[in-house]
């Protein structure tokens, strides 16, 4: 999970304060943090998870979250993996392949219906945002990490803005 808040009236211990800071600290929009793919080999898996509410802080508009989670032969699969979000939803499926050195991976979703005004709700600039996303993405990359494939990934990418208006950008 997340660090606790450390803000005013929070208890934390000092290594949380630490942790806290430093995830302030990064500029980065994808975790960096790489898979410790060792030890994939040595179990299997296979969980289903949905969570119909989610608690999150305000920036972040996802509201819900589920996925079929399979490890099998060091190959972890998100067959679907679906985010409920801004009014919409994105469905993906995700396959990394622990067995290759850089880990391999193939990342597929499609963006339906996403409410831009509804996408960044902290932000003063997007607030009269209009409109709907619409997108899909085919994408493979390698990495140790989920910035490294998106970084190195090549693929196909799609998307649509239908009525919407976007003011000073």
């Amino acid at each position: 999970g997340a660090t606790p808040k450390t803000g005013p009236g929070e208890t934390a211990a000092p290594e949380q304060v630490a942790k806290a800071a430093q995830r302030e600290a990064t500029d980065r929009l994808l975790p960096d943090k790489p898979f410790e793919t060792q030890s994939w080999g040595k179990m299997d898996a296979d969980v289903k998870l949905v969570a119909e509410k989610i608690q999150r802080p305000k920036q972040l508009p996802l509201e819900a979250f589920s996925t079929h989670l399979t490890l099998k032969d060091s190959v972890l699969r998100l067959e679907p993996v679906e985010f409920g979000m801004a009014g919409g939803r994105i469905v993906g499926h995700v396959a990394l392949d622990g067995r290759q050195k850089p880990m391999k991976g193939d990342i597929r979703a499609d963006v339906k219906g996403l409410q831009l005004g509804r996408m960044f709700p902290t932000s003063e600039t997007m607030r009269d945002a209009l409109g709907t996303f619409y997108g899909r993405t085919e994408l493979k990359g390698s990495g140790q990490s989920l910035a490294q494939i998106l970084g190195s990934s090549d693929g196909k990418a799609s998307f649509v803005v239908e009525g919407g208006r976007v003011a000073n950008l």
